[in-house]
């Protein structure tokens, strides 16, 4: 079997069923992409090895000693003091107001063009894509 069990399809799935079943009763790798399982590590597009079940049933504080599990434990937050969640709102905060800003600004200098067909010659298919690209942006505006 040359593919990986990832990117099999149905017919090829059926031929090699056989083979799919010798490699998945005893899986030893998980694929991190699509969470398929198998015992050969080259059937998989993104293997990780399954760690033993001893290391499984041992305490959290002792599986962290366990090199195949170690990727596998949740992750212990990082706390934040109100500080920095204080500094990052008031950041956040002048972002928005300047790009507010800029939309109040945008909005008083633009004036509303009713004269379109005007600016285009609609004799060819460049310019009427043109008007019809102006007046999407014109109606989209005005929402």
């Amino acid at each position: 079997m040359a593919k990986r069990l990832c990117k099999m399809s149905r017919k090829q799935i059926a031929a090699e069923l056989g083979d799919i079943h010798r490699l998945v009763v005893a899986p030893k790798f998980v694929c991190r992409s699509c969470a398929r399982s198998s015992a050969a590590k080259d059937t998989l597009c993104k293997p990780a090895a399954i760690p033993p079940q001893k290391c499984q049933d041992k305490p959290l504080n002792e599986q962290q000693s366990c090199g195949l599990l170690a990727e596998a434990l949740p992750v212990q937050p990082i706390p934040v003091t109100t500080k920095q969640s204080n500094e990052k709102a008031a950041i956040v905060k002048r972002v928005v107001e300047r790009v507010k800003e800029k939309k109040q600004a945008e909005k008083s200098l633009e004036p509303v063009r009713t004269d379109a067909p005007v600016w285009f010659d609609l004799a060819d298919k460049k310019s009427l894509k043109k008007a019809k690209k102006a007046l999407k942006k014109h109606y989209k505006q005005q929402k």
